[in-house]
């Protein structure tokens, strides 16, 4: 697969090219190649980033508002950390974006509320509302103390999701080769490393259905 650099840049803090990287490759969906005397670093893409979060903190892939308050939350903090230092413009982009997020997660759930015809509906409503930010502060929680993952394979692989292991493994391939692994490549990566499937039926099929669950599948073969 031909890579195209097409990331825009805006001179946020965030991004790599602040600091001196230079965008050498980009894979829109899989990953973005920097490199830096010498030095290789892929970064996830937006899509790649929000699976790779959604399985590190415990979220669903299909349990979207979660990632996206825990984003918000986070963003908020850094926010405050960089106001009395970073430059005017792009805090008021990232305010802009962490107040999007609060709009669509919470807008709903609070109208559902408003809209309640009985104080038990409200109040059910209002649980919604404590269960999402529940699930939201526990993310940040496993960003901050991360689950173990010591023992054997088979023990790891219940603790890490394989999915993510996929990621973690296609982005080192992808930083040493300086390309995008294929799948093949990264299977044998995974293997090496005891995450496979063994002799499992349909072992085909069960790589094909990982690599849609990690958002690898756009990969070559």
């Amino acid at each position: 697969m031909s890579a195209q650099v097409e990331r825009p840049y805006h001179g946020s803090l965030l991004d790599l090219r602040t600091h001196g990287w230079v965008l050498d490759q980009s894979w829109p969906g899989l990953f973005d190649l920097y490199v830096k005397d010498g030095e290789a670093r892929a970064e996830l893409s937006p899509e790649l980033n929000a699976i790779q979060n959604a399985l590190t903190r415990g979220h669903s892939i299909d349990e979207h508002d979660a990632g996206r308050l825990e984003r918000a939350l986070l963003m908020s903090c850094v926010i405050g950390i960089e106001g009395g230092t970073g430059d005017s413009f792009e805090l008021d982009y990232w305010r802009r974006y962490v107040g999007n997020d609060v709009a669509v997660v919470l807008g709903p759930v609070v109208e559902k509320i408003l809209a309640a015809k009985t104080s038990r509906r409200a109040e059910l409503a209002a649980m919604g509302l404590v269960n999402l930010m529940k699930r939201a502060a526990k993310g940040l929680v496993r960003v901050k103390f991360p689950r173990s993952t010591r023992g054997n394979a088979r023990t790891k692989d219940r603790c890490t999701p394989k999915a993510l292991l996929a990621i973690l493994h296609a982005r080192a391939l992808c930083e040493v080769l300086r390309r995008l692994p294929t799948k093949r490549e990264v299977r044998r990566s995974l293997e090496m490393a005891g995450f496979g499937y063994g002799k499992s039926k349909g072992i085909k099929n069960l790589w094909n259905s990982l690599f849609v669950r990690a958002g690898l599948s756009g990969l070559p073969d």
